[in-house]
């Protein structure tokens, strides 16, 4: 459920999201473990504007997203993860790239 008369515009918003998603160790060794990862979404967005006298339009967009990516983790403690998100169903849309890092500040377990 999306913001209702966001900043009394009269814009209501809503989206509905479906993903599945998977990630697998592919290889490990004692220093690196190296993670494949894919997921598919579905999505369904809705946008609606009403003004002061009651008319309103709406727009509904469906479309789909395929995820790609590789994760590296090095000794249990930091990862890098890189992904592709590519749209599909949406006119318009661009294929987006992405990085990402974590670092475990506790102990290795």
């Amino acid at each position: 459920m999306g913001r209702k008369d966001i900043s009394g515009t009269g814009v209501d918003y809503s989206e509905t999201d479906i993903s599945l998603g998977v990630g697998v160790i592919a290889t490990r060794t004692e220093q690196v473990d190296i993670v494949p990862t894919g997921s598919i979404e579905f999505a369904n967005a809705d946008g609606k504007l009403k003004d002061a006298s009651g008319n309103s339009v709406s727009n509904s967009e469906s479309f789909g997203i395929v995820g790609l990516g590789i994760g590296f983790v090095f000794s249990h403690q930091v990862s890098i993860k890189t992904a592709v998100a590519i749209p599909f169903g949406l006119n318009g849309a661009s294929t987006t790239f992405g990085v990402t890092l974590a670092v475990n500040f506790g102990a290795a377990r």
